[in-house]
């Protein structure tokens, strides 16, 4: 899916609640190696809640469209919003999302 209006991304790890216009998150990659093999294994990414819909301007105008909580992403895997809020759960060393911000559409 093309996503004409992304200006930037921002990484997200460790507990943190997020605020703004994103589009979409993506799990960062992270794993372990698994004994002599050099094998990388995946482990996967905890997102503590999701909030979807378009964030307004003062923020307690925002209308949320629906909520998620607790959900587990492979890495590479995403999610399209528009994303409201969310927050990313304890995850550990190098673990989190990638987070894709936006203008307006009407830019």
């Amino acid at each position: 899916m093309s996503y004409p209006y992304i200006t930037g991304a921002v990484s997200c790890s460790a507990s943190t609640e997020y605020t703004g216009s994103f589009v979409k998150l993506t799990a960062l990659a992270s794993g372990s190696i698994e004994g002599n093999t050099n094998t990388i294994i995946p482990t996967s990414i905890f997102v503590e809640r999701i909030e979807f819909g378009q964030l307004s301007n003062p923020e307690s105008d925002t209308t949320i469209t629906g909520i998620t909580g607790g959900i587990y992403l492979q890495p590479g895997q995403s999610i399209d919003g528009p994303i409201a809020r969310f927050k990313v759960g304890a995850n550990g060393h190098s673990k989190g999302v990638l987070a894709y911000f936006n203008r307006k559409n009407n830019d």
